[in-house]
């Protein structure tokens, strides 16, 4: 039991000690060369790894920037007007906003004032300007914009369809002005395909619009001086159609 006592003050004592500069020297000597072994064992194994990557990933190029939307937008444009009941394509009848305010500019290339009654030689008339075939189109460069008014609606959304089925790419602009439907009149509601479509109506005419899922919906109820049958829809016709022509002349120009 003594000597078993003995020992433990020997061995409490010995590690009491302080280390001596030299047993110092020694633990950061070998503190320091396993830190390097560590590192290098580290070093080995991101070497290996790395040998095992295709050397085209490492040698990848960065993908191209993103086309900026300048380089997306056409440089002209084909213009087409959908006017609605009672009017004709020659000007026989009665006058539509949606032809008579169709913008004039330099970047227009054509400009096509359609009724809601034009047959498909008429649509395929307005599409030959962009050579489609295939889904693509060949003409560059080269964009639609439609303005169809009451009647005019169901056409000018035809009208769209057609151009994205053959030619693979979306009106740039569509304007809605209070559209209808045909044969029996009421509010019109389809969205056409198109990068962006802007929608003027009213509700206080029999005859109206109405706001359209997807659509930029402007309600001009409070541009109208009557309602009636369709007092307010002929006026929204006017305004929303000149307020159209605008929007066209800042796409184009």
């Amino acid at each position: 039991m003594r000597l078993l006592l003995l020992l433990l003050v020997i061995s409490t004592t010995a590690w009491s000690q302080e280390e001596t500069p030299e047993e110092q020297r020694l633990r950061g000597e070998y503190s320091r060369r396993a830190r390097n072994a560590r590192l290098l064992e580290a070093t080995q194994e991101a070497t290996r790894v790395l040998s095992t990557i295709d050397q085209n990933e490492l040698n990848c190029s960065p993908p191209p920037p993103a086309p900026t939307i300048a380089e997306n937008l056409p440089e002209r444009f084909i213009v087409v007007g959908v006017s609605g009941y009672g009017t004709g394509e020659n000007g026989e009848g009665e006058p539509s906003g949606a032809h008579d305010n169709l913008p004039l500019s330099a970047e227009i290339a054509g400009t096509y004032r359609l009724t809601h009654g034009a047959n498909n030689a008429r649509l395929d008339e307005v599409l030959a300007n962009f050579n489609c075939s295939g889904g693509t189109q060949g003409t560059e460069r080269l964009g639609l914009i439609i303005m169809a008014n009451s009647w005019g609606a169901g056409k000018g959304n035809k009208l769209a369809k057609r151009y994205q089925e053959r030619c693979g790419r979306e009106v740039e602009l569509f304007v809605m002005v209070d559209g209808i439907t045909k044969p029996l009149p009421s509010a019109y509601g389809k969205r056409p395909p198109a990068r962006r479509c802007v929608n003027y109506y009213q509700t206080r005419s029999t005859l109206h619009g109405k706001s359209i899922d997807g659509c930029e919906n402007h309600d001009l109820d409070n541009r109208c001086t009557s309602g009636g049958l369709a007092n307010c829809h002929i006026e929204t016709e006017w305004i929303g159609t000149a307020m159209g022509a605008e929007l066209i002349r800042e796409l184009v120009n």
